[in-house]
């Protein structure tokens, strides 16, 4: 991995699969809280399958990129939100990639992030979150990445020693056509501590 190379030996660091196989809250579960106050959209299953299918890809060919493995082969399929991703890698140039697809579990709390990014000269973590579905839900994504920045700030502030570390927050929005469009927010912990109390207060679990 290019950038600055972390080996994953510290104790927060986890493996997809050892992130999957926790019974810890992932923010995937957290976010169940917010969408029990959601309109349900009636999605066909198969819509959401087709999704999720080209979800999966389009994450895996970014993390290959972002990593230097990337593969001859390039599903055409792919091609609208590959162009995407390629338009918007080329306006963060200079910007290191710290992580790929990196598993972070803290207490009782975890997630696999997409992508961390480190700019030398704002001495800012940025993270990242590739979506690639048709309508971008801004709320959802920015309680999703509160999660998200909440388990980055405990790993560098307890297991690198940065004392209070600068973290923002960026979901990118990789469209049909190859259009891209970018959504920020800076770290706020009030908000993830909102829906980890909703989601505790609802779901009974004991503080």
């Amino acid at each position: 991995m290019n950038g600055r190379k972390w080996k994953m030996t510290t104790s927060m660091l986890k493996t997809k699969d050892e992130i999957l196989a926790s019974d810890n809250i992932s923010a995937t579960r957290l976010l169940s809280i917010y969408e029990k106050f959601q309109m349900n959209d009636s999605i066909p299953p198969h819509v959401l399958e087709n999704a999720t299918r080209r979800g999966l890809a389009v994450h895996g060919w970014i993390a290959k990129q972002l990593m230097g493995q990337l593969d001859a082969g390039l599903n055409p399929d792919l091609s609208d939100w590959i162009e995407a991703f390629n338009d918007f890698h080329t306006t963060i140039d200079g910007q290191e990639v710290v992580f790929v697809e990196q598993g972070i579990e803290y207490g009782f709390v975890k997630g696999i992030l997409d992508a961390v990014f480190y700019d030398a000269d704002s001495d800012i973590y940025i993270i990242r979150d590739w979506k690639n579905v048709s309508q971008f839900r801004k709320e959802k994504t920015e309680f999703q990445m509160q999660t998200y920045g909440w388990l980055l700030q405990k790993y560098l502030i307890y297991e690198k020693g940065i004392s209070n570390p600068k973290i923002y927050l960026e979901g990118v929005h990789l469209k049909k056509g190859g259009k891209f469009k970018v959504y920020g927010w800076a770290y706020n912990a009030i908000k993830f501590h909102t829906l980890l109390n909703a989601y505790m207060l609802i779901e009974g679990v004991p503080k």
